[in-house]
């Protein structure tokens, strides 16, 4: 019985995937921040533009 592949599945998946997809993750997260800040700029300027029709 071969231990040495019980390590290599710990090393499952190699460093430089694993940082894509943290990478990626990330990206995804500031992707979100980005479109609520757009949603809420919008939100903002609907709610100036019906005080000023009032």
């Amino acid at each position: 019985m071969d231990l040495s592949l019980g390590m290599q599945v710990d090393n499952w998946p190699p460093k430089h995937i694993r940082k894509e997809e943290e990478e990626s993750e990330e990206d995804m997260e500031q992707d979100l921040e980005l479109k609520e800040e757009e949603a809420n700029q919008e939100e903002v300027e609907a709610n100036r533009e019906e005080d000023e029709t009032s």
